[in-house]
C-alpha cells in the first residue's frame, strides 16, 4: 500500500510503502513550479500548480453537403471536450496553421480550414459568440492571421489569440486577451499583460531527452509553457504520449494541448495529486 506522508520544505515528497513487511520510505524530488505566477485567461485564473488542458481536434468538421463546415457538429465537439475536462477550447489557429480562421493548412484547430477576409468574419464570429453564450466561463482560443478578424473574434468572446499574424499582440493588448507566442518579452513590450502570456513549445515537440531538456529550460524562464500532447506512436500507441505528458507536467509545463482530453485529464490530475498540489481522487490511509 502506498500512502502519502509529509512534504518537507526542501522540495521532497515522501511516500511510505507499508503492508505486512518492513515499511520503506521513498523520496521523490518535486521541482519548484511555484515561481511562475497566476495565468489569467478570460474569466479564469490558473494557479502556479494548476495543470491546464487546451482541447483541439485535427481536421475539419464534415459539412452535410461537403462544404467542410457543420456548425451543429462543431458545437457537439465543443460540448464533448468540455464534458471531458477541457479548460480551454481552441477553435483554430497557431503557428502550425491558421486552422478555421485564416489562410493556412487545415486541421490546426477544432474546425480545420476556412475562408478568408469578410467571409471569414461572417461565419466564424457568430460561432465564437455561440460558444461564449453556451459557456460563459470557458476560455476560447482562436487563431487569425488578420488584424481585423482578430478584433472581431475578441469582441465576440475569444479570450486567447495565437500570435500567428501581424499586430495580433496589439489586439490582445487592446481587448485584454491572452496571447500564445514564442517571445514573451516582445509580447509584453507590445502591451500584453504578463499574466496573459503563454509560451508555445511548438507543434513538433516529441518525447525525447532533447525535447525534455528544452522544456526544462523554457519552464525555468518563468513563463507558462504550452506543449502538445504527443499522438500515438507506431509501437507504443498513446501510452508514450501520456507518459511524456506526465514527465513534462512533473517538470513544470502547465498547459497541454490534447485531442484525447479525458485520458489527459486523468494523467494530469494524478501528477497534481502525487506532487501535492491537489488531494487525490481517492485517499487510502495506511496503518503502520
Amino acid at each position: 500500500m502506498l500512502t502519502q506522508g509529509t512534504r518537507p520544505g526542501n522540495g521532497t515528497l515522501c511516500y511510505r510503502a507499508g503492508g505486512t513487511g518492513r515499511a520503506v520510505t521513498y523520496r521523490m524530488t518535486v521541482p519548484d513550479v511555484t515561481s511562475p505566477g497566476v495565468l489569467r485567461l478570460g474569466r479564469r485564473s490558473f494557479g502556479p500548480g494548476q495543470l491546464v488542458i487546451m482541447a483541439g481536434a485535427a481536421g475539419p468538421v464534415p459539412g452535410a453537403r461537403g462544404s467542410g463546415w457543420d456548425e451543429a457538429a462543431a458545437m457537439d465537439r465543443v460540448h464533448a471536450v468540455v464534458a471531458d475536462g477541457a479548460d480551454i477550447v481552441d477553435l483554430g489557429g497557431g503557428p502550425a496553421g491558421a486552422g478555421m480562421l485564416g489562410a493556412g493548412p487545415a486541421g490546426a484547430g477544432m474546425l480545420g480550414g476556412g475562408p478568408a477576409g469578410a467571409e471569414e468574419i461572417r461565419w466564424a464570429v457568430p460561432f465564437v459568440a455561440a460558444v461564449r453564450a453556451a459557456y460563459p466561463d470557458l476560455v476560447i482560443g482562436v487563431g487569425a492571421w488578420r488584424y481585423e478578424t482578430a478584433r472581431e473574434l475578441c469582441a465576440a468572446g475569444a479570450d486567447l489569440l495565437h500570435d500567428s499574424g501581424e499586430r495580433l499582440a496589439q489586439v490582445a493588448a487592446e481587448y485584454g486577451a491572452g496571447l500564445v507566442c514564442g517571445n514573451a518579452d516582445r509580447a509584453v513590450a507590445r502591451g500584453v499583460e504578463p499574466e496573459r502570456v503563454l509560451i508555445d513549445a511548438g507543434p513538433g515537440t516529441r518525447p525525447s531527452p532533447e525535447a525534455t531538456r528544452r522544456l526544462e529550460d523554457m519552464v525555468a524562464a518563468g513563463w507558462p509553457v504550452l506543449v502538445p500532447v504527443p499522438g500515438p506512436s507506431r509501437d507504443g500507441g498513446r501510452a508514450g504520449g501520456l507518459a511524456a505528458t506526465a514527465v513534462w507536467a512533473w517538470l513544470g509545463v502547465r498547459v497541454f494541448r490534447a485531442d484525447q482530453v479525458r485520458n489527459t485529464r486523468r494523467v494530469l490530475d494524478m501528477v497534481s495529486a502525487i506532487r501535492g498540489d491537489r488531494p487525490p481522487a481517492r485517499a487510502v490511509r495506511g496503518l503502520a
